[in-house]
């Protein structure tokens, strides 16, 4: 099978929760504790199977402690910085999109689908509420 590069990114990145998972390693390093704490409603297991396809590609590195109880911790590789950019420029482009769209999110809000979003624009074809 020959990839396209943009394909290729696209199926290291596009599994469900792997952008959440690099955003909050952009931090720095984070225990799958912390991980799981800051990414409500992922179950341990997605969050070791992400963890674990993301050390595949060479994006992030696992350190493991040699201590008891054992402790291992995730931060992302070189490889992994790369996306920092690219995440960078999805929250720009994300925001002005909102701001066009005068689409309000509630400042707790981490993640969102598009029903959760409030429109102000009421001849939107699109959900006006979370209530909708």
């Amino acid at each position: 099978h020959v990839w396209r590069p943009i394909d290729f990114v696209i199926h290291i990145i596009g599994s469900r929760w792997t952008i959440p998972i690099v955003r909050d390693l952009t931090t720095g390093p984070k225990r799958p504790s912390e991980l799981s704490r800051s990414l409500p409603g992922i179950s341990p297991k997605t969050l070791t199977q992400r963890l674990r396809e993301l050390e595949k590609w060479g994006l992030v590195e696992r350190q493991a402690f040699q201590e008891i109880p054992p402790r291992v911790s995730y931060s992302l590789s070189e490889r992994g910085k790369d996306l920092v950019y690219i995440l960078e420029a999805l929250r720009d482009l994300g925001e002005s999109w909102q701001r066009s769209l005068e689409i309000e999110i509630p400042p707790a809000v981490k993640e969102q689908c598009s029903r959760c979003f409030e429109y102000r624009n009421q001849n939107s074809s699109m959900p006006q509420s979370a209530e909708e």
